[in-house]
């Protein structure tokens, strides 16, 4: 019984210390966001609205490579009274593959595509970003986490327009600065 223990006990310590069985580390600066006011039909980048990015960092000793996906939240995931994005469609990430050495830091922006439909208004939608390692030939784990995004679509069109000259009316300049200031000063991020 002593040595089948002893036999035990040197092949768990070989998994746990065996080159390989861990893929390293990852961590990121995004863990909750939310957004409010988005308006139909437009496109929101959150690095100019909020200044903020997906920043992933290799916490691991080997050079990882790294994917970042848009997922249609489980109901488990679901936070704050959020329905699940229809579709993960809306969401694309700048640079959604990165090979990161240790230590090093992967930057993208994520930009939200809301659909020109009246429907939408007023309510507030999740997506998960999903950021992960890819296993490499003979690695056994790959590490993963996901960041949850939040926004609420505006329950009115937008009327910053009235205020414009009809220089910017017909240019549409002034209008996509005016909605970010507006909707910048909604925006939380949670750590």
């Amino acid at each position: 019984m002593t040595r089948r223990c002893a036999f035990l006990t040197a092949t768990v310590t070989i998994l746990l210390f065996s080159p390989g069985l861990f893929a390293g580390g990852l961590s990121t600066n995004l863990g909750e966001v939310l957004i409010q006011n988005l308006g139909t039909g437009e496109s929101y980048c959150l690095k100019n609205l909020a200044n903020v990015t997906l920043s992933v960092v290799n916490r691991g000793e080997d050079t990882v490579s790294v994917r970042a996906t848009p997922e249609v939240p489980d109901t488990v995931e679901l936070r704050h009274s959020a329905e699940p994005i229809p579709s993960a469609a809306w969401i694309r990430i700048e640079t959604d593959s990165m090979v990161l050495a240790p230590g090093q830091m992967g930057v993208s922006d994520v930009c939200i595509d809301v659909p020109p439909d009246s429907t939408l208004r007023g309510r507030k939608f999740q997506v998960m970003l999903w950021s992960r390692t890819l296993p490499r030939p003979g690695d056994f784990i790959a590490c993963g986490l996901k960041s949850r995004v939040l926004f609420t679509i505006a329950a009115e069109a937008d009327s910053s327009a009235a205020g414009q000259s009809p220089d910017d009316r017909e240019s549409g300049a002034g209008s996509s600065t005016r909605t970010t200031q507006q909707s910048a000063k909604h925006t939380e991020r949670k750590r």
